[in-house]
This record gives structure tokens, C-alpha cells and sequence, in this order.
């Protein structure tokens, strides 16, 4: 059976094949089955959610992801250039791929059997191994990242990106490797298993503006930039809910508030610029 992706393009326009759009639009029903246990009723998630989570303000900051990746994945599925979306397959390939590690860690914390345990296997398990073989089906049609760009980045926003994606990434793994020690001066309640999560959502963010620099281009980073604007936002949204659970004046919460709504002013920022010239 032939692909029925065009053979005929630039380079820059690769046509989506109808599977990975069609997985695309399940990613709208994982973000809305995940999201409404944690991001519209965080407190069902001791309870209702594919593992439990006994402290709400952690399952409202998870929360966040979903509220977050909602509008970029049905966003993502009206997307006719497989350029456009790569950075979010690279993206929701490897946070599965870590969300999956930490499954394999914690497993019996896990509600196993239940329908949110199987949903949360199905959205996690089964994205790297899918994405990596559309990545290569779609990829091998396309020129390669960072040539082509009609709506070049500037060059000190593609560094700023990249420099703090790295700086990211770098604090989630020590996180994700060493959880005992942010338990103790954590923001709020933790357990390995949240510590864990929480460090996945860190890495996940950095890899966004790390993949932002390297695509260098508006039109194929507007995906990520959304979600990295809602991520502010929605994160102090979330917070508030529950402000006697939080302790507001740890360096790690400061940090990460701050570092948020530094990415999100300096992606409007070019959005407003960049993404509204032709």
C-alpha cells in the first residue's frame, strides 16, 4: 500500500498523511478525558484519575498541561503542513516516552485495570513509537529543520529560547533523577511519584522553546508558542484555587511563575511581530 503523501512539494510543505491527522484528533479527546479530572475538578483526581492524586494542587498544576494542549491539538488537526505540527509529534513523542518511564518507576501507585488506567497507557504508551514512525514517514519528503523559513525568528529570540529550554530540561532531570531532595523544599505537597510528574511537565516546557529555536520559524513554532502562552496564565489559574495549600514564597515556585510569563510576553511579543507580517 502506498503512502498518499504528495510526492510533489517544496521540501517546506509536506502534506500530513490522514493517520497522523487522525491521531491528532484523538489527542483532543485524551487532552479533554485527562484534563477534566485535573484541570476542571482537580479534587476527583484522588479518586478518578489513572493514578490517585490525594493533593488537588498537584493534580490542578497537571491540570495545566491538558487546559494547555487542548486548543494546540484541535488547532493541530486544521494543520494541512506537516511542518507545522512536527514540533508538536517531537514534542508529545518524547513527554510520552518520559511519561511512560515514570509508569514503568511507579507502577503500583497506579489504579491498574481501571478505565483511567488504560486511558492513560493508550495516550502515553502509544505516542513515541507512533510519532517516531510518522517523524520518519513525513520527514524523508521534507527539507530539512531549519531551512526554507518564510517567518524567520530573530536571531536573539532563537537563543533566549534555546538557552532557557536547556536550562529546563536540565532542572527537570535533576528533578526526575533525584526527587527526594525537591520533595523537601517543594512548593507544595509531593510524593516521588508527583515529584516525578512535575518534573516530566519542566522537561516537556523546555523542550517546547528548545525545539522553537531549532524550527526558527513562526508559521512551524505557532503550536508550541501557544501552549507556552496558556502555560502562564492557566498555571496561576490553577494555583489560586488552592492558595492555603501553597507555599507562595518558595524559590522553585517564584522561579518557575516568573520564567513562564517571561516566555509567554516574549512569544506575544512575536507573535505580534513576526507572525503578523504576510
Amino acid at each position: 500500500m502506498t503512502l498518499s503523501i504528495a510526492a510533489a512539494n517544496t521540501g517546506n510543505d509536506t502534506p500530513i498523511w490522514w493517520p497522523l491527522r487522525l491521531w491528532l484528533a484523538v489527542e483532543v479527546l485524551f487532552a479533554v478525558m485527562a484534563g477534566t479530572p485535573t484541570f476542571l475538578r482537580p479534587e476527583d483526581a484522588a479518586t478518578g484519575f489513572a493514578w490517585p492524586i490525594p493533593v488537588a494542587v498537584m493534580a490542578a498544576v497537571l491540570g495545566v498541561f491538558y487546559g494547555a494542549s487542548f486548543p494546540v491539538a484541535v488547532w493541530a488537526v486544521l494543520m494541512k503542513r506537516w511542518q507545522d505540527v512536527r514540533l508538536v509529534a517531537v514534542t508529545l513523542g518524547v513527554f510520552g516516552t518520559l511519561m511512560t518511564l515514570m509508569t514503568w518507576l511507579h507502577h503500583d501507585k497506579f489504579s491498574v485495570g481501571t478505565s483511567a488506567y488504560w486511558l492513560w497507557v493508550i495516550s502515553y504508551v502509544v505516542p513515541p513509537p507512533l510519532f517516531a514512525g510518522m517523524y520518519f514517514l513525513h520527514q524523508r519528503r521534507s527539507a530539512p529543520v531549519g531551512t526554507g523559513l518564510t517567518h524567520p525568528l530573530p536571531a536573539n529570540v532563537r537563543t533566549v529560547l534555546r538557552a532557557n529550554g536547556l536550562l529546563l530540561l536540565a532542572l527537570g532531570l535533576a528533578i526526575f533523577a533525584l526527587p527526594a531532595p525537591f520533595i523537601e523544599i517543594a512548593p507544595f505537597t509531593l510524593t516521588p511519584l508527583t515529584a516525578r510528574t512535575l518534573a516530566n511537565l519542566v522537561m516537556g516546557f523546555g523542550l517546547i522553546e528548545v525545539l522553537i529555536a531549532w524550527e526558527g520559524d513562526w508559521l512551524r513554532a505557532r503550536l508550541g508558542a501557544l501552549l507556552l502562552i496558556l502555560v502562564a496564565p492557566l498555571l496561576v489559574l490553577q494555583l489560586a484555587r488552592y492558595p492555603a495549600d501553597v507555599r507562595w514564597d518558595y524559590p522553585f515556585l517564584v522561579f518557575l511563575v516568573g520564567d513562564s510569563f517571561f516566555v509567554a510576553a516574549l512569544l506575544v511579543r512575536v507573535w505580534l511581530t513576526v507572525g503578523r507580517k504576510g
